[in-house]
């Protein structure tokens, strides 16, 4: 027995096809005017933006600038280290310095792990006037054209639409008046 949640395909593609038949029909008259519904990818409006490319810059010069820190501390690290085998200290001098070298070292190693952390934190405060601007236009674009929903895509793909549902990307209405308008 099929699980229950997959049909056999004959019976896909019968449903499939009423449901061609629905739409093409149209609404039945005095019927209420379709519903329209929207989505809209933004990540990919900001990748269409300027903006997008000067977000990527500031990332990787601040990527660059943290990698280069972290260098900088992991090498005085290792000559520390080198500096208190070589030292002629008594072992209980040499054995507190090892420990304060390798707090030191879980310091810069959880430093780097947090770079991500950084930088994503840097990509929200950089991108959050961009995604202003985005909402506003959607909300514009939505009240033009009637939307009585917009959602963020991407989304998993619909399984099904009313035949009374009109369903739009705005995707690329949002990126050309945002180019056009100027994006922040």
């Amino acid at each position: 027995m099929p699980h229950p949640r997959l049909a056999p395909r004959p019976i896909l593609r019968m449903a499939g096809a009423a449901l061609a038949v629905l739409a093409l029909a149209g609404p039945a008259r005095g019927a209420a005017p379709p519903t329209r519904i929207a989505t809209v990818d933004v990540r990919a409006v900001v990748m269409a933006l300027p903006v997008a490319g000067q977000v990527r810059a500031r990332l990787a010069e601040l990527t660059q600038q943290r990698a280069h820190a972290l260098e900088r501390q992991k090498r005085a690290l290792a000559e520390a280290a080198q500096e208190v085998e070589a030292s002629t200290a008594p072992e209980g001098a040499r054995a507190a310095k090892r420990d304060a070298i390798e707090q030191q070292r879980k310091q810069l190693m959880a430093s780097a792990h947090g770079l991500s952390d950084d930088l994503r934190r840097e990509e929200e405060r950089l991108l959050r006037p961009v995604y202003a601007k985005i909402d506003a236009t959607v909300a514009a674009l939505a009240v033009e054209g009637g939307f009585a929903l917009v959602l963020r895509a991407p989304v998993s793909g619909v399984v099904y639409q009313a035949p009374g549902v009109d369903l739009v990307d705005l995707t690329e209405p949002v990126t050309a008046r945002m180019k056009r308008e100027g994006s922040p």
